[in-house]
């Protein structure tokens, strides 16, 4: 590219008394940033200037001029022999370079070396320039590839993952550039809004827990998938493992999965219903979920797509990775396409191979699934997630001996309770365990021998509660929580 000429540090630099600024430096960087940039000593742009430029005994460049690159804008600090700032100055471009024009996008002057598909390394330690939700633009064979920043991690240089919009970054990646707006104390209008459900992960906080998993329940090595805390389900291989909704490390949740010696993988997910993604078709899926382990240093993920509507019994491997995991919580981000049948229903799986005894890993409850960029993760008022997660599982529980419903005794042996859903389930569930006890004309409580449904929709139960004997006929009966571990009745409508 052409260079030009720099204006202001051609001359003879001062001190504060009108010195000559011996042995001082002049830093460059790009406009408005910390990242360094690089100038030459030359107008053919082929010999470099030291970086800082160290100025002579007469506070002159000791290589000679120095020119800066067409196109582009530039900030200058100078320091004294000893490293003080004498002055900044910003936004400079060089001397009768009119090609400069107003852009929200900062070229990156040093060069990258592509990595993968969502990596790329830069000279320097660049983790101030490239944090995390900072907006990338890249040249790339295939094209312009836009993303946001998840991670970066300095090194011998810098390695900066984002999570692209679209496409991917390949082996022909020449040029970055960063967003000019960045992602704390943006120039933004405040009052800019978001969008509500943007997060299709449902308590993606992992803060709702109807099956009080909180006591820590175990997963039996080779069954299927199961629910356990509200909408992620869970299962193993090889060894029975443990699994606990914990206190969260900078979150106010978290799931635990513990291993144990002979167990071969763990498998942690949530399944989507079609009518919560059907306008993911063709869309680019990025997902980010903060995780933890101890032993372990990766985990694979999985996206599915259903072979027929919310119906998961056989589903389409979508895009596969894997994500290296420390002993420190890490915001972990990954995207895949949606694909054209999004519609059906998705399904977002983490699996881990062995996880072995003092070995576990830990999802903690920021898991967002959205369209578009990356976005902080969208928290929902308790008593709403709680609403959205009984759509697929409703518990009534009551500690101790709390009234749930009250009915009709009409056989010696059996009493009928009508009992009203808070929220209309995804479909007519089925009948779940029950810990309940019917009482007699008298009031007495009876211990029940079974339960069943006389009917059931998406709205409301007819429920039977058969004892052995000794129900009146045709009086009122109440039905109590049993007592202990407290009482309860499922109702369950998960895909």
């Amino acid at each position: 590219m052409a260079q030009f000429l720099a204006p202001l540090i051609n001359d003879q630099q001062e001190d504060a008394n009108g010195n000559p600024l011996s042995g001082g430096q002049i830093e460059v960087y790009l406009a408005g940033t910390s990242t360094p940039a690089t100038t030459t000593s030359d107008k053919a742009g082929l010999i470099p200037n030291t970086w800082p430029v160290v100025l002579s005994t007469l506070g002159v460049n000791n290589q000679g001029a120095v020119w800066i690159t067409g196109g582009a804008t530039y900030k200058f600090v100078i320091k004294n022999a000893a490293g003080v700032v004498q002055r900044t100055i910003d936004n400079i471009s060089g001397i009768n370079d009119n090609s400069v024009v107003a852009d929200q996008w900062i070229v990156f002057q040093a060069t990258p070396t592509f990595v993968s598909a969502t990596s790329f390394t830069v000279p320097g330690d660049q983790t101030q320039t490239f944090t995390y939700g900072t907006r990338v633009k890249t040249t790339n064979t295939g094209g312009i590839v836009y993303g946001t920043v998840v991670r970066s991690t300095f090194a011998a240089a810098t390695t900066v993952v984002i999570v692209p919009d679209s496409g991917s970054l390949d082996s022909g990646l020449s040029v970055v550039s960063v967003g000019l707006i960045t992602p704390s104390n943006p120039a933004l209008p405040g009052t800019l809004a978001t969008p509500s459900f943007r997060n299709r992960i449902i308590n993606g906080s992992l803060r709702i827990d109807q099956r009080a998993i909180s006591a820590g329940v175990t997963l039996t090595a080779g069954a299927a998938i199961g629910y356990v805390v509200d909408r992620c389900y869970a299962s193993c291989t090889g060894a029975n493992v443990t699994i606990q909704k914990v206190a969260g490390t900078g979150y106010q949740s978290a799931v635990t999965i513990t291993g144990a010696a002979a167990n071969t993988a763990t498998l942690f997910g949530q399944r989507i219903e079609s009518s919560n993604c059907f306008d993911w078709v063709g869309q680019q899926v990025n997902v980010q979920i903060p995780i933890s382990a101890v032993g372990i240093t990766s985990v694979t993920w999985n996206a599915y797509v259903a072979n027929a509507t919310d119906n998961f019994a056989a589903k389409t491997l979508l895009a596969t990775g894997s994500l290296t995991l420390s002993g420190t919580v890490e915001n972990k981000a990954f995207s895949f396409s949606a694909g054209t049948n999004a519609s059906r229903g998705i399904a977002i799986e983490f699996v881990t191979g062995a996880l072995l005894a003092g070995q576990s890993i830990t999802y903690q409850g920021a898991w967002q699934a959205e369209v578009g960029q990356l976005s902080p993760f969208e928290r929902v008022e308790y008593g709403e997630e709680l609403r959205r997660c009984r759509r697929y599982y409703y518990r009534n529980s009551n500690a101790g001996t709390g009234l749930v419903a009250s009915g009709l005794a009409f056989a010696a042996n059996s009493a009928a309770y009508y009992m009203p859903f808070p929220v209309t389930l995804r479909a007519s569930p089925t009948l779940g365990s029950s810990n309940l006890f019917p009482t007699n004309g008298a009031g007495t409580t009876i211990a029940p021998t079974g339960s069943s449904l006389l009917g059931i929709s998406s709205d409301s139960a007819l429920v039977q509660i058969n004892v052995a004997a000794g129900l009146t006929i045709g009086q009122a009966s109440l039905l109590y929580a049993g007592a202990g571990a407290g009482g309860y009745i499922e109702f369950i409508a998960e895909l």
